[in-house]
């Protein structure tokens, strides 16, 4: 009877090889990366969302193909197929559960990164976009791992007892799954889409305060100091009146995410009042005036 765990390990096969068709990765976990941005490189990170779901698909695949091998080879010859297995209430509550956590985190960072509320490299695994540890994420796969252990467990004990005939008159099906598990993997669900709704101000918007010098003539090389600038350049300039600064080239000297520096180019003449400004992710700071001597 225990043969039955052969049609399991058989599905998850072939959920590989279909992995592979669509991502062209070798890795089981292929479909739980997501691309990140980093220094204008797209990379792949795993996303925790993703993988939840991924792991709740595998177990269920598993105990869903092993319950049905089982029951196959349980029926008399002839007989033709067993029913389906019925999948529990719980469970797929559970199911539905990681498929929106996966959904609702991805479309609230699309959004955010969309209006420049987010920074575009995401987080790894167990941590945010800085590279710091995050609890959130943390707390979550705990809880994941180990309410998948806990279901694969009790398939295995729901096969073993037909297996070694402890019980021939229990109904050989899926498990449900613990309330109390449950309850804890929605809440530890919660907590991550709420975090990633709250999360907005990690990247805050642009803002000029203050530059140095606010006058001179053209060739000075200005000072611009605020905050949220960004640490790389990226897309993002600084504007002068109608013409923007984007490179050495133009003017730029250095980028940082609390101070900026650039010249003013030789096309001024004394006199001028110059507007400047920088542009950051669709979002623009306040202007500051330099006068031209």
């Amino acid at each position: 009877m225990t043969v039955g765990y052969l049609f399991g390990v058989g599905a998850l096969l072939v959920f590989w090889v279909f992995s592979y068709i669509v991502t062209r990765k070798v890795a089981p976990w292929a479909l739980a990366i997501s691309e990140s941005t980093v220094g204008g490189q797209v990379q792949g990170v795993l996303s925790a969302s993703k993988l939840q779901a991924l792991v709740w698909t595998l177990v269920t695949l598993f105990a869903y193909t092993s319950v049905f091998g089982t029951l196959l080879l349980e029926s008399e010859p002839g007989a033709g197929l067993p029913s389906l297995p019925n999948i529990p209430v719980r469970l797929l509550v559970l199911m539905g559960l990681s498929v929106a956590t996966a959904a609702g985190a991805k479309g609230v960072t699309v959004s955010y990164k969309s209006q420049g509320l987010v920074e575009e490299r995401s987080g790894g695994l167990t941590t945010n976009p800085k590279e710091q540890g995050d609890l959130v994420k943390t707390q979550m796969l705990i809880w994941t791992f180990i309410g998948a252990g806990v279901y694969l467990l009790s398939v295995v004990k729901f096969i073993a007892v037909k297996a070694w005939a402890l019980d021939p008159t229990m109904p050989l099906a899926l498990p449900d799954v613990d309330g109390a598990l449950l309850v804890l993997m929605g809440a530890s669900a919660g907590s991550y889409v709420g975090d990633k709704l709250v999360s907005r101000d990690v990247l805050k918007k642009p803002k000029l305060e203050s530059m140095l010098p606010l006058k001179g003539p053209v060739g000075t090389t200005i000072t611009m100091l605020g905050e949220n600038f960004g640490d790389e350049q990226g897309a993002n300039f600084v504007s002068l009146n109608d013409s923007t600064i984007r490179s050495q080239a133009d003017g730029l000297v250095s980028w940082s995410n609390l101070q900026i520096e650039a010249t003013i180019p030789a096309t001024y003449k004394a006199g001028d009042k110059i507007a400047v400004g920088v542009y950051r992710d669709g979002e623009w700071t306040g202007k500051l005036f330099f006068e031209v001597t």
